[in-house]
């Protein structure tokens, strides 16, 4: 599609009256053509303006004025020759001006109209033109009473245009510096398939709203308004040549699994996750029912779901679906009351799927392989000779498949610290290696498949400070010193940061360690909540602090973002280049700058936005 014919369309795009194929390639356009874009931003301007109603005032100020008059006057001297206008002046006065007689054709002899010869030239190849200061002189017929009744509107326009004018004005300089704002629809109908592109996912209000990264489009809601999601949702990684994305969810109204397709927002359900009949009020505050929406976990390649399901009341058991909704099969054994699976963790060639079976004793940790049956008890005690009481918090696989091994994490049930690091080598004796030293205990952890080579646990141990743990347990290496409250791995795994706060304390000093540099400290006054945010490619943190969000270096050097206000999520698009905030004026999404803003929605209270592809 060229910019002759986007400019067509941009009317109608601004409307939603385009159908879907087209409006996509509509997208498509202006994804990559700023001047499309900026022609956009014009045309949204003009359409939001406040439509005015000309008053009977107005009216009468019109056409009872002298100018009016007088374009009436010389309307009728063209149709009469002979007449004279005596409104408003002697009897005497001649009806023309001496050197203004008018020709038997109806127009002033003396006047010519210089008009383009041949087509308008456009400049470049890209559709945009301007006129060419090409002429010739022609001389053509004036129609004076179309040009008088030309002359009326445009008088009339004009005082509508130069109000609105001045209306808009008066709301541009009271506004931030942000993208006009649409009228939301909170309870807007799942419709049509979704424009393509990267688009920013959330929660609110029991339904999932997708947003896109680019065009002047709102958000579109994924779910009916009947479907009340749970907080538990999940989003597949990209799978397939077209990069296309999968999302699942738990319908809290029918204790229902769904998946949906972003790209076309089909909603199948895959089956009932919670017993029929069960109360639904109480039945998600129990064990098992918080078991059940904290237990869906998509394979790397995102062709299964695991998910956690009691269908008959009989007990919880664990199952995979393909990522279609078909095969769904419990692969834990026979269910049994009081028994609950927890945490599944696929094994990143998705050959194993690792689990936590919760019952009477300690939790223990089983594995489930996918060319065998049945599933396996790895370790009868997820920490032997520890408290009974305590809990598994995380449950890895490392990235070795030739020496495959699962990690996890235990700690206190009330979440306030982590008492030990162990590891189960399934193909190595001893088997199972505690990584951490008895008696330490940690206040923040955070595991990467890929930092240390295989996979590596990031530690702020409580009186000593920052350290890393290779989960094979080959190597500690000590980073920094401090209390630290927050710690995060870069997603490509070498790079961390950490932020150095008193215990209880919602703020702190944000730091970043790189094999590189070693430490560096990025700011200080850095809120815990949210957590400051690492770019895909690890080389840039988002943050917020002194109530606006900025962007910083690994290495040190920060940028506030423009038109930034204190954020409740961060999140980075795919590729980077773009970054949806959520904050008290709604959701956000902005280049990594905060340049080229656009509002998305303006609802408040999203603590979590995650990216999608639709192709």
């Amino acid at each position: 599609m060229n910019c002759d014919r986007a400019g067509e369309l941009l009317g109608v795009y601004l409307r939603d009256e385009l159908m879907p194929s087209t409006r996509a390639e509509v997208q498509a356009h202006l994804d990559h053509c700023a001047s499309c874009r900026a022609d956009l931003d014009l045309d949204r301007l003009v359409f939001e303006l406040p439509r005015v109603e000309p008053s009977a005032a107005l009216h009468e100020r019109i056409f009872s004025s002298p100018e009016f008059r007088e374009i009436a006057r010389a309307v009728r001297l063209q149709n009469n020759p002979g007449d004279t206008f005596s409104e408003g002046r002697s009897s005497g006065e001649s009806h023309a001006p001496a050197g203004d007689k008018i020709s038997a054709n109806g127009a002033y002899s003396h006047l010519k109209v210089l008009r383009p010869s041949g087509p308008v030239a456009r400049e470049g190849g890209n559709g945009h033109h301007r006129p060419v200061a090409r002429t010739e002189r022609n001389i053509r017929r004036i129609d004076w009473q179309g040009m008088a009744l030309r002359l009326v509107a445009a008088a009339a326009v004009l005082v509508l245009v130069l109000g609105s004018a001045l209306v808009a004005k008066n709301l541009l300089q009271t506004q931030p510096p942000v993208a006009a704002i649409p009228t939301f629809d909170p309870a807007g109908p799942v419709t049509g398939p979704l424009a393509a592109g990267n688009r920013a996912v959330y929660l609110h209000n029991g339904r999932l709203w997708s947003a896109p990264e680019h065009g002047p489009q709102i958000r579109s809601p994924l779910t009916d308004r009947s479907v009340t999601v749970a907080p538990g949702w999940t989003v597949a990684p990209a799978a397939g040549s077209n990069g296309a994305h999968h999302l699942a969810y738990i319908d809290l109204k029918t204790g229902t699994l769904h998946i949906i397709q972003t790209d076309d927002r089909a909603d199948l359900t895959v089956g009932r996750v919670a017993p029929q009949g069960a109360d639904q009020a109480t039945f998600w505050q129990s064990a098992e029912g918080r078991a059940i929406l904290a237990g869906l976990a998509w394979a790397p390649d995102a062709r299964q779901l695991a998910f956690v399901a009691d269908r008959d009341g009989a007990g919880a058991a664990l199952w995979v679906a393909n990522a279609d909704g078909s095969a769904a099969r419990p692969v834990s054994g026979p269910a049994a009351p009081g028994v609950l699976p927890s945490l599944p963790a696929w094994a990143l060639d998705g050959s194993d799927l690792a689990y936590v079976l919760i019952g009477n004793d300690a939790p223990s940790i089983w594995n489930y392989a996918f060319d065998a049956n049945p599933p396996q008890m790895l370790e009868q005690r997820a920490w032997p000779g520890g408290n009974a009481q305590d809990v598994v918090r995380g449950l890895f696989w490392t990235s070795d498949t030739l020496n495959p091994t699962i990690t996890w994490s235990v700690g206190t049930s009330d979440g306030k610290l982590i008492k030990g690091l162990w590891s189960y080598r399934l193909n190595q004796t001893p088997h199972l290696a505690r990584l951490t030293s008895p008696g330490a205990t940690f206040s923040m952890v955070d595991y990467s498949a890929q930092a240390g080579g295989t996979g590596s646990w990031l530690v702020a141990q409580v009186n000593v400070g920052l350290r890393s743990i290779h989960a094979d347990g080959s190597a500690v290496m000590g980073l920094a010193s401090g209390h630290i409250a927050a710690v995060r791995w870069s997603p490509d795994g070498p790079n961390a940061l950490y932020v150095v706060a008193e215990t209880g304390a919602k703020k702190g000093t944000l730091w970043t360690w790189t094999p590189l540099l070693g430490q560096r400290q990025i700011a200080g006054n850095v809120s815990l909540n949210p957590l400051p945010a690492w770019s895909p490619d690890g080389r840039y943190v988002l943050y917020v602090a002194d109530s606006h969000v900025w962007n910083a270096l690994a290495s040190g050097s920060s940028e506030p973002l423009a038109g930034s206000d204190a954020a409740t999520a961060l999140s980075w698009a795919p590729d980077g280049a773009r970054v949806a905030l959520a904050g008290a004026r709604g959701i956000t999404i902005s280049d990594s700058d905060g340049s080229s803003p656009s509002q998305v929605d303006n609802v408040s209270g999203v603590d979590a936005v995650i990216w999608t592809a639709v192709p």
